[in-house]
């Protein structure tokens, strides 16, 4: 415990002289600015005087430099920003019990007898809306003030009031010098347009995929037409053959190569007929599996016939 408040002290101890240093080095350009700020007011440059007030204020906020930045704007012609100033220096020199707020509030007084005013006269339809937000020169009007007189520099000034789904409403406003009151309608705000949605395109659907059992029955027949192929080559081979076999036996005897000849036909002959039993049956059933598959958008045609030189299928799928 004793260890943890050391650490806390010797924290506090080393960031004290980084924070008294920052505050020095403030408070050191604080007083540069307001210097300057002053030359400037001697060479009349009042808006560049009025940035160096400000400036210094913001980094040091001393009751002097306060009242000579309210003195500032109201040389340059901005009676509310100096009037609100000389407001907060009226309030810091009673809480200081300094003689200078006698001072600030005389100014206060005189600057309040010369102030224009706006109000904002929203109309009912506007007023409802949950969304509603107005701004007055980019800053956002609470809701209180809208009709209440807003003490406002003299100028040109930008009032916009939208709402979530309406189209917004502008107005530039020329505030005059002098007392006055300058009324801004905030009219009924138009429905903006809502957005068009494009359809996505239709969506391409992929042609209808073959049947599995029509695929089935094309691969089926294709080995049936390969089976008649060969039980004709076969069949031919064995014609042939057997005109060999008849040419070298006579009287019912054959030499060896007759012999051979005649082997050779009754095997090809054999296999032929085998093929073509084979490959017409699978033929047939292949034939029968397209026809009986389901029919898909597009129409298929088969057609099955006999040629000069076997059987033929054909077809447009």
């Amino acid at each position: 415990m004793k260890a943890g408040w050391a650490a806390l002290a010797l924290g506090l101890a080393l960031s004290a002289p980084s924070v008294a240093m920052a505050q020095q080095t403030d408070r050191v350009l604080a007083e540069a600015l307001f210097r300057e700020g002053r030359e400037l007011i001697e060479q009349d440059k009042v808006s560049e005087a009025c940035a160096k007030f400000a400036e210094s204020y913001r980094l040091d906020q001393a009751l002097g430099t306060l009242i000579n930045l309210a003195l500032c704007h109201e040389k340059e012609g901005k009676t509310a920003t100096a009037w609100a100033e000389f407001s907060d220096a009226a309030s810091a020199a009673a809480a200081e019990k300094d003689d200078r707020e006698s001072f600030a509030r005389r100014h206060m007084a005189s600057l309040e007898a010369e102030l224009p005013r706006l109000r904002m006269v929203v109309a009912p339809d506007t007023e409802s809306l949950p969304s509603l937000e107005i701004k007055l020169d980019g800053h956002a009007i609470g809701k209180a003030a809208w009709s209440t007189l807003l003490p406002i520099d003299p100028g040109d000034h930008v009032l916009v009031a939208g709402a979530e789904g309406k189209n917004p409403f502008e107005a530039k406003v020329v505030i005059g010098k002098g007392a006055g009151v300058t009324n801004v309608n905030v009219p009924p705000l138009e429905d903006a347009p809502k957005a068009i949605v494009v359809p996505p395109p239709p969506r391409e659907e992929p042609p209808p995929s073959r049947s599995p059992q029509r695929t089935i029955g094309y691969a089926v027949g294709g080995v049936g037409v390969v089976g008649l192929v060969v039980g004709a080559a076969f069949g031919v081979s064995a014609l042939s053959l057997k005109g060999d076999r008849d040419q070298r036996c006579t009287g019912g005897f054959c030499d060896q190569e007759g012999l051979e000849a005649d082997r050779s036909a009754r095997t090809n002959a054999t296999i032929s007929t085998v093929s073509f039993i084979a490959g017409g049956a699978l033929l047939l059933g292949g034939a029968a599996l397209v026809l009986t598959a389901k029919k898909t958008e597009t129409a298929n045609k088969v057609s099955l016939g006999v040629g000069p030189r076997g059987v033929l299928l054909g077809g447009s799928f």
